[in-house]
């Protein structure tokens, strides 16, 4: 039972913004610059993972509504897929967040499930090159 609360702290604490840390004060002038949302996907924080399930939520949105004003025509089909393939990436981070806290990070989202080589990048690149050749061709 220990590990669990201790696997819950450490989740929380990785959320915590740390303060001072041995660095001087940044002054408001040196702020401006800096970002509230850092684009590097492997940095795990609270606003990149805010952002990405953004992204994935829009896109759900966006295919439902295709979905329903296209109904059962290429553009419907393709409302149907954003959805599955939202709601999959969706679900990989919040199956890994709830079962193996201790391992969660942004890749947990898998955008990449493959690795580096992009493999899974290729596959999505076909399956929608399959969808335009079947429903638009």
């Amino acid at each position: 039972m220990d590990e669990y609360r201790n696997a819950a702290v450490n989740a929380k604490s990785a959320f915590t913004p740390q303060v001072g840390g041995g660095k001087s004060k940044q002054s408001n002038a040196d702020k401006w610059w800096a970002p509230i949302v850092s684009l590097d996907y492997s940095l795990h924080s609270a606003h990149n993972i805010a952002l990405t399930s953004f992204v994935l939520g829009i896109l759900v949105a966006v295919g439902l509504s295709t979905t329903l004003v296209g109904g059962w025509s290429a553009l419907g089909v393709l409302g149907i897929y954003t959805v599955f393939v939202s709601l999959y990436h969706m679900c990989e981070y919040l199956s890994v967040a709830m079962y193996n806290p201790l391992r969660v990070s942004m890749e947990s989202f898998m955008f990449q499930p493959d690795g580096e080589d992009g493999g899974y990048a290729l596959a999505m690149g076909v399956s929608l090159v399959e969808y335009a050749v079947e429903w638009c061709g």
